[in-house]
């Protein structure tokens, strides 16, 4: 509901409308191996592309055709495509400026309707959302005589989350940025210059752009563990059977182009619980 139209959208209540299309392949395969008493080993995986298409949803009438939701996945973002960096003052003229009083540091923005102007149509639809299309997972292990050992992978593909963290006056930076940040010191720095509030930035939560937007794609260590058992006569004289060490560990290493944060997180500031790394040795006893 526009809020030109001066209608209090807080009193209107909420309706499930639209129809979305959830298509996709789920694969799963495995082998397994006992070569003798004393040696096996298991190895499987599995595989899913699952896409979602938003078919019909109460769209605004005259929403341009690149920032429509129809036709694309669930959770797409709209956001203006950043193009780099202003570092120089003949920056200013060579591309608009939301605000037409641009600072260096500050991000350039794409003049996607190429009207010489940074307006609310300049925004694009991203091509993947939050919710990944492929995730994937892969176990293997087996034993060789008193040794065991267990591996799991998990990951996922064709998956973009936007966060921004919120910082300034209300928040810490992250390093990353702060380090990295354009200054009158660092011309050449990777990031925007700061200011007092991330999330009312020119170059941040005032024009929502693809600068934040990260291919959330990753592959993890998710489980391993390693053990040995121990089978002997003076066992048994302590009426066990057998003992077994073991180690373990969860999420030991990640594979990713995100730096700063989980990439299975949902929050776009950022605040969200990251994955723990655990590593636990223990012993089982069996009686």
């Amino acid at each position: 509901m526009p809020q030109v139209s001066g209608i209090n959208t807080a009193i209107i209540p909420s309706e499930n409308i639209g129809k979305v299309d959830n298509s996709g392949i789920e694969l799963t395969l495995g082998y397994n191996k006992q070569f003798d008493k004393n040696t096996s080993i298991f190895v499987s995986g599995n595989f899913t592309h699952a896409k979602s298409k938003i078919v019909d949803i109460d769209e605004a009438s005259g929403t341009p055709e690149w920032q429509r939701q129809t036709g694309r996945p669930l959770n797409t973002y709209l956001l203006y495509n950043e193009m780099g960096i202003m570092r120089t003052t003949d920056d200013f003229t060579k591309y608009p400026h939301p605000t037409n009083t641009p600072r260096l540091g500050d991000l350039i923005y794409q003049d996607y309707t190429n009207d010489g102007k940074i307006t609310a149509d300049d925004k694009v639809r991203s091509k993947y959302g939050n919710i990944p299309q492929i995730t994937y997972g892969l176990n293997l292990g087996g034993n060789y005589k008193n040794v065991d050992l267990s591996v799991l992978f998990s990951g996922q593909a064709q998956v973009s989350q936007y966060v921004l963290p919120e910082s300034g006056t209300i928040g810490n930076f992250y390093s990353s940025w702060a380090d990295n940040r354009w200054s009158p010191s660092n011309p050449n720095g990777s990031y925007p210059r700061v200011d007092e509030r991330a999330s009312n930035s020119v170059n941040g939560g005032a024009y929502s752009n693809t600068f934040w937007l990260n291919d959330a794609s990753f592959i993890r260590l998710k489980n391993v563990e390693l053990g040995y058992t121990i089978e002997s006569p003076l066992l048994a004289r302590a009426k066990l059977s057998n003992l077994r060490f073991f180690a373990s560990a969860f999420n030991l290493f990640t594979i990713t182009k995100v730096k700063d944060y989980d990439p299975e997180g949902n929050s776009g500031s950022g605040q969200f619980y990251p994955q723990q790394r655990i590593i636990n040795l223990g012993l089982n006893l069996k009686f």
